[in-house]
């Protein structure tokens, strides 16, 4: 029972450490936007879908044309950038899909299946874009 008290109370000081070098919650929302954190995580979101199955050369071109389909988006707001996120991901996503099921040696259908799916999400995505896109112009 005392090495159970002792563990809750070694919890509980290591979590109030963190917590008092955490800034108070106003000071989180004053906090201005780190534009090297936006750009970190925009990367992330978009690089995180190139196979890791490639070589290092193969991969970084792969990431850079990720990038470029993005960009060819311009996104105008976050809900754009939301929905371009999305539609470059998803497209990556399918084309590994298909890419894995066409070298395949044996019948692996859900490949086949997942890229078709992906495919479909993808299209959906493009239509919502092109509709707000379309609005924006009226």
């Amino acid at each position: 029972m005392s090495d159970n008290t002792d563990d809750q109370k070694a919890t509980e000081e290591l979590h109030s450490d963190w917590e008092a070098d955490l800034p108070e919650e106003q000071d989180w929302a004053q906090m201005p936007p780190s534009p090297a954190l936006k750009t970190d995580l925009l990367d992330h979101q978009l690089t995180m879908t190139v196979g890791g199955s490639y070589g290092v050369h193969m991969r970084s071109v792969l990431r850079q044309g990720t990038r470029k389909l993005y960009a060819e988006f311009a996104p105008v707001d976050v809900i754009d950038s939301i929905l371009a996120r999305q539609a470059v991901v998803l497209n990556n996503v399918s084309m590994e899909c298909f890419e894995r099921f066409s070298m395949s040696t044996k019948d692996n259908w859900r490949l086949g299946r997942l890229g078709l799916k992906a495919s479909e999400l993808t299209v959906s995505m493009l239509r919502i874009f092109e509709e707000r896109k379309k609005k924006r112009q009226t």
